[in-house]
């Protein structure tokens, strides 16, 4: 058994030596592309921790070393699954943040699905501030977006958040450990 396996072993390293010596290499040597890598998933890396510590400073630090832009943020906060739930509800619900909220809750499709599916969707993406204007903000935009996605479900906008709200606030009176039921 020891033997097929190193036959194997020798006829896949003897093949690989027949590639890489017929083959046309690139300008930019396999090292140089490795070492570049590295040090690509080293300051995504950082950035990371950054953002965690500091969501502020963290995606500053992304815009900075141009893993995404300003116009681009809501997209990558989106789609970056391994930002902390938590820096991206302090981002998107920051007042001076309002076109990022707009941007990020656009993301979301919410055509045909009910209410409670769309908003069980929505806030699996981010852990919501505890601010209450920020709260408001939030659950301001998915209002706008879910009615606008399905309409005629409610009656408006406005109805949508009133009732996004609520569930918020009936959520949180019925699971936070500091409060006494």
């Amino acid at each position: 058994c020891q033997f097929s396996a190193l036959n194997v072993l020798f006829h896949i390293l003897k093949n690989m030596w027949h590639y890489l010596n017929t083959t046309e290499t690139s300008e930019v040597p396999v090292a140089e592309t490795l070492i570049e890598a590295k040090r690509q998933k080293d300051v995504f890396q950082q950035g990371l921790d950054l953002f965690k510590k500091d969501p502020k400073k963290g995606l500053q630090y992304f815009i900075k070393n141009e893993i995404t832009t300003e116009e681009k943020s809501a997209e990558f906060l989106f789609n970056t699954a391994q930002l902390d739930p938590a820096g991206v509800g302090e981002i998107i619900a920051l007042q001076k943040n309002r076109q990022i909220l707009k941007d990020y809750v656009y993301l979301f499709d919410f055509k045909g699905k009910s209410f409670e599916e769309a908003f069980r969707s929505f806030l699996s993406k981010f852990r919501i501030p505890g601010e209450g204007q920020m709260i408001d903000r939030v659950m301001e935009e998915f209002g706008a977006k879910y009615f606008n996605d399905n309409p005629g479900t409610f009656s408006t906008a406005d109805t949508v958040y009133v009732v996004a709200y609520s569930a918020l606030m009936l959520y949180t009176d019925a699971h936070h450990p500091n409060l006494n039921n």
